[in-house]
């Protein structure tokens, strides 16, 4: 799946009709269709989804927050849509207006932003048209009780988003201003001497997975994580089960 970028707009986030909520206003999104058919769901969410808890359509992702609390949607959606490539520093390519190929790296999420948005979307879309799908032309006995869907992942600092990246002093205090990011990187980062990493000055980070602490950690909850002091860093760590709870 292609990157939207370390922090940027979702790319077909408001833009017919690849965006979620315009496709089910406009009935091209509907409770029978394959799941894949939501923007960000492609390959590998479709799969994610299939081997978390066997959701091949719409109406089964929709049901499978059937009587779940805000916090416990929030946990799923945070477990199901991890990033393959979390927590590492990934290239983003781009061209400068001199259309100059440059490259530089962000640090990528725990959570796909963007398949979460999307879900978010439908299922605020279908908490507020209890009437939007015909669920039982599908099989299932009535409608899902979806609660409360969480808010949207917070967007973390500019820092946050690339200081880890850096693996100099050099680079971390006093990079050329002609990045992806175009900034001094100085402004937004700091060399930690002791640990010998650069991170972030400022901001709380992006947010972990279902309990889990995030990019600065903010829990002891942090198995298969490396942290620096109150910063994360980069690199592989694995990928969270389904948490265990139970149901209302």
């Amino acid at each position: 799946m292609a990157a939207a970028g370390p922090n940027f707009p979702c790319k077909f986030s408001g833009q017919p009709p690849r965006d979620t909520r315009w496709r089910l206003e406009n009935n091209r999104l509907r409770g029978d269709h394959q799941v894949w058919r939501l923007p960000y769901i492609k390959d590998h969410f479709r799969q994610r989804l299939a081997n978390y808890a066997n959701i091949q359509t719409v109406d089964q992702l929709l049901f499978h927050f059937h009587n779940m609390t805000r916090q416990q949607i929030k946990s799923e959606m945070t477990t199901m849509l991890q990033n393959p490539r979390r927590n590492q520093c990934v290239p983003y390519y781009h061209r400068n207006p001199a259309d100059v190929p440059r490259h530089d790296s962000y640090h990528v999420r725990d959570v796909n932003r963007c398949a979460y948005q999307s879900v978010l979307q439908l299922l605020r879309w279908a908490r507020n048209r209890p009437g939007g799908f015909d669920f039982n032309a599908q099989g299932f006995r009535g409608r899902p009780t979806l609660g409360v869907p969480p808010g949207a992942q917070r967007n973390p600092s500019e820092g946050a988003r690339f200081c880890s990246c850096l693996t100099t002093a050099a680079e971390c205090t006093n990079p050329p201003n002609d990045g992806l990011f175009n900034a001094n990187h100085a402004i937004h980062c700091r060399w930690n001497q002791t640990h010998q990493v650069c991170q972030p000055r400022h901001g709380s980070g992006f947010e972990g997975v279902s309990g889990y602490s995030g990019q600065r950690r903010s829990n002891a909850n942090h198995r298969g994580m490396h942290y620096s002091g109150p910063w994360r860093d980069a690199g592989p760590i694995p990928l969270r089960a389904r948490p265990r709870r139970r149901r209302r």
